[in-house]
């Protein structure tokens, strides 16, 4: 699958995380943390709310002026017989208020939407590198365990030889050493079957905006 950088996100383009059991490992993962929008998403849910308001206090005080508007022209400037004569009906415009604090709430709902969606899909991708990151730690520790115990049995195999070489050879530090070096190669062979598992990649899988 591979990896794409994001330049943004939208309704047909959200953040995906890709897939990893704890043998896959990524020695490049702390390069691919996705930006942070924590602080983006409360930005826009003040603003979505503010614009919420301000649409109803805009709504309200058209009504209010065609409301006055109504009763100049309809009653107190032009009448009949002191009877309101319909040039300016308040009640028609009830539809084009709906209409636009529908449209307004539509256009919210379907930010709120995407933001929600951008959110939930990143919370994915952050596990995701979580994973890869705890599977690099695991990795690298059993690497410094395979080099510590070669190490560990190149020294026991130094004070063997060390040992055959003096003239008195002392059979009982030869065997203790042996028996060392013996619990070391199983230990190592174990570390070595684990270390076979694991599959390296060269970048991680899905697609988000690196920060």
């Amino acid at each position: 699958m591979g990896f794409v950088n994001m330049k943004e996100y939208s309704e047909n383009n959200l953040p995906q995380a890709g897939s990893a059991t704890e043998y896959v490992v990524c020695e490049s993962i702390s390069k691919y943390h996705p930006y942070d929008i924590s602080g983006v998403v409360d930005a826009i849910d003040s603003t979505c709310s503010e614009v919420i308001s301000n649409s109803n206090d805009y709504c309200n005080d058209l009504k209010d002026k065609i409301t006055s508007l109504g009763d100049e022209w309809g009653q107190k400037f032009i009448s009949i017989d002191e009877k309101d004569i319909g040039i300016v009906v308040p009640e028609q415009f009830q539809d084009d208020y709906d209409n636009i604090t529908n449209h307004i709430q539509e256009q919210v709902d379907r930010c709120k939407t995407l933001v929600s969606d951008v959110s939930n899909r990143l919370d994915e991708v952050k596990l995701y590198v979580q994973k890869l990151e705890e599977n690099l730690k695991t990795f690298n520790d059993l690497r410094n365990k395979k080099n510590s115990l070669e190490n560990s049995i190149s020294n026991c195999e130094y004070s063997i030889s060390n040992e055959y070489s003096k003239e008195q050879v002392n059979s009982i530090v030869i065997s203790n050493l042996q028996v060392q070096k013996n619990s070391y190669e199983t230990e190592l062979a174990s570390v070595n079957s684990t270390i076979f598992q694991y599959n390296m990649i060269n970048e991680p899988d899905g697609q988000w905006i690196v920060e």
